[in-house]
């Protein structure tokens, strides 16, 4: 865990196995909103032994899926758009806004 000192933390760890997970953050001893989180491990030879980054900064994440040059894409519901992140989570870009009812 590496405080930013900006009010926001970067978590990073390396899982032993694959398969669903479950990570519960508190802070003061309250969870956070959204806590606990959810995620699917999927191991594969090249990424053995790699961290795991948790990437904050997202606006209700809704969907996730990572393309075959290993951009990371998430649909953010409470943002309206899709972000596209590098393979070590910094922002690429965004697009889309909030859609009309007609």
């Amino acid at each position: 865990i590496s405080d930013k000192q900006s009010g926001n933390y970067d978590i990073s760890f390396t899982p032993r196995t694959g398969g669903k997970h479950q990570l519960t953050i508190q802070l003061g001893g309250v969870e956070i909103p959204g806590s606990p989180f959810t995620f699917l491990i999927i191991h594969s030879p090249e990424m053995r032994g790699k961290p795991v980054n948790i990437i904050s900064g997202l606006n209700g994440p809704d969907g996730i899926v990572v393309t075959k040059n290993e951009e990371i894409v998430v649909a953010e519901y409470d943002a309206n758009c899709i972000t596209v992140l590098h393979r070590e989570g910094k922002k690429v870009r965004s697009f889309g806004t909030k859609g009309t009812k007609e």
